[in-house]
């Protein structure tokens, strides 16, 4: 068997796709690594597929998709139906890759290096630079923080949870607790500040209690011991997920007059079926979906008439 790509890429300390910038004359790579690359390929006598480049230049028909390990399950799952049956529909296919929420750009460069005609990064929480042009394919960011020179599909996070809060002030709640990520991702980034701009404007509501961590089960659970024995406990929840929104749902008697309001936050599919009902606000991850695939059929669209 020959010399490959992955056997250049081992010898430099690279990714395969930066080998293949490299080899294709990109710009993108630092100096001295393009040279470390460059001395690997003529060490090794390593000499690129023509028959694979062809093929590459024809567009396989995949999209990668980086999606985090730590992210909302039930929205997470949606995101990757609705964004491979919105793919099917257009014939192509996705790729996915999972990142630990810090290797986001690692993740990408593995599915740009299996050829992929564009690239979708969902919720990402990492704080590299994304350079547009780092992997020669278009990149479309899906629920992050905005940067420069990338398409973006963003959810107003901060809008949704205001509704929540205000919802529930309509049903007569005072004092109110919210329970989400914070600072640990984007999201929760943008669902704190919307929760704080809300409360602040409205006088008859009281915030007792903010707990921020991980959208987990142990995470909700350990929330809800603590505010239960609380001397002035939250009349209602403000959940940042669906999964904390549900445990803490069930921590609490079904049949107790005064059991607290419980609102969820994500795209919990079977919410009428959890005891008692989840009253959740639902993202809009199909006409998410919808736009994020759309702006990679339109930029794959101008690379091809570009080069034809």
């Amino acid at each position: 068997m020959g010399i490959t790509i992955y056997d250049v890429a081992t010898g430099a300390g690279v990714s395969p796709a930066t080998v293949s910038r490299v080899l294709a004359g990109g710009a993108s790579v630092a100096p001295d690594t393009a040279e470390r690359v460059r001395q690997v390929v003529e060490r090794l006598g390593y000499r690129p597929d023509r028959v694979a480049q062809s093929l590459r230049r024809q567009r396989s028909g995949l999209v990668g998709l980086v999606l985090p390990e730590r992210s909302h399950p039930h929205a997470a799952f949606e995101a990757v139906i609705r964004i491979e049956r919105t793919l099917a529909e257009r014939d192509r296919s996705l790729l996915v890759a999972t990142s630990d929420g810090t290797r986001e750009l690692a993740a990408a460069e593995r599915l740009a290096a299996h050829g992929v005609d564009a690239l979708l990064i969902t919720r990402r929480t990492g704080r590299d630079p994304i350079d547009p042009d780092a992997f020669e394919v278009p990149v479309v960011l899906v629920d992050s923080g905005a940067v420069d020179g990338v398409d973006t599909v963003r959810v107003d996070h901060a809008a949704g949870i205001a509704q929540i809060v205000r919802f529930l002030v309509r049903e007569g709640a005072q004092r109110l607790a919210f329970v989400g990520e914070g600072s640990l991702s984007n999201v929760g980034t943008e669902q704190l500040e919307g929760f704080a701009s809300a409360t602040s404007a409205i006088s008859e509501v009281e915030t007792v209690a903010l707990r921020l961590g991980p959208s987990t089960h142990e995470f909700a659970a350990t929330t809800a011991r603590e505010l239960i024995g609380s001397p002035s406990p939250p009349d209602a929840y403000v959940c940042g997920s669906d999964l904390v929104a549900s445990t803490l749902s069930a921590a609490f008697d079904v049949d107790d007059p005064e059991r607290p309001l419980v609102v969820g936050y994500g795209a919990e599919p079977h919410s009428e079926l959890v005891v008692p009902t989840l009253t959740p606000a639902r993202l809009p991850i199909a006409e998410e979906a919808e736009a994020a695939v759309r702006l990679v059929k339109q930029r794959v669209a101008g690379l091809e008439s570009d080069t034809s």
